[in-house]
C-alpha cells in the first residue's frame, strides 16, 4: 500500500508500470478497485500480444 497525493491509501500493482487501486471505506469497493485495475492489466497484454503477433507474423 502507498499514500497517494490526496493522502488516500491505494494499493500498488507492480509489473512493467505501475497500476493502482483505491483502498475504499468497504472490502466490497477495495476488491472492485482491484477488479478493475487487473482488468486493466489483462487488457494491456492482449494488446501487446495483437501487437507482437501483427508484427512477427504479417
Amino acid at each position: 500500500m502507498l499514500p497517494n497525493f490526496m493522502q488516500e491509501p491505494e494499493i500498488a500493482i507492480k509489473v512493467a508500470t505501475t497500476y493502482t487501486a483505491k483502498v475504499t471505506d468497504s472490502a466490497h469497493g477495495t476488491i472492485c478497485s482491484v477488479g478493475h485495475a487487473i482488468q486493466h492489466l489483462e487488457d494491456v497484454v492482449e494488446n501487446l500480444a495483437r501487437n507482437l503477433s501483427d508484427w512477427f507474423c504479417p
